[in-house]
């Protein structure tokens, strides 16, 4: 599988009457153009795929390092670990969803 453009992206708003559509939304990485769309919240969710992306992974990392159940520690620190399992997931939904 190939690398996918390094984020993070953006969309931009094109006023640009192509294919019966009336507008479309630019995603962009720096200066480069991954692709368009004609729907804003499509374009909010593509724009936010690298940091979902990278959540994803943070959270997988955070779970491989769980030791088994029985032995991860204290109840404080399994409730710090499910406080940032849920600080990583709401910063990636706030970001394809906002």
């Amino acid at each position: 599988m190939s690398k996918h453009t390094p984020g993070p992206w953006f969309y931009t708003y094109d006023n640009d009457t192509r294919g019966g559509f009336h507008s479309w939304y630019d995603i962009e990485s720096g200066d480069e153009k991954i692709g368009e769309i004609y729907t804003e919240v499509n374009a909010l969710l593509i724009a936010a795929a690298p940091d979902l992306l990278e959540a994803l992974e943070e959270i997988r990392a955070i779970a491989r390092s769980a030791a088994p159940l029985d032995v991860m520690g204290t109840p404080e620190q399994m409730a710090m670990k499910l406080v940032k399992f849920a600080r990583i997931c709401n910063e990636a939904i706030a970001k394809a969803t906002e």
